[in-house]
């Protein structure tokens, strides 16, 4: 596995109350399948996609997040 893109990302500043959503590729580099069945962050602010994922030898999937400012 490696991200498919930078891995450093910068945004605009955003005001107090509004929402950013982030997405980050990944590549699977591997001959089997990569499943991502959990993804916890480290703040209340920033909330992963739920749901459980497969990506498939070769393929790549986009993880979004979202940053609730009003959390921070």
């Amino acid at each position: 596995m490696k991200p498919n893109g930078s891995p450093i990302q910068h945004y605009y500043p955003i005001l107090e109350g509004e929402e950013l959503w982030i997405a980050y590729g990944i590549w699977n580099t591997d001959k089997n399948p990569l499943v991502i069945s959990e993804i916890q962050t480290s703040y209340g602010c920033i909330v992963a996609d739920e749901g459980k994922r497969i990506i498939p030898p070769g393929h790549d999937e986009r993880l979004t997040f979202r940053y609730d400012s009003s959390k921070n």
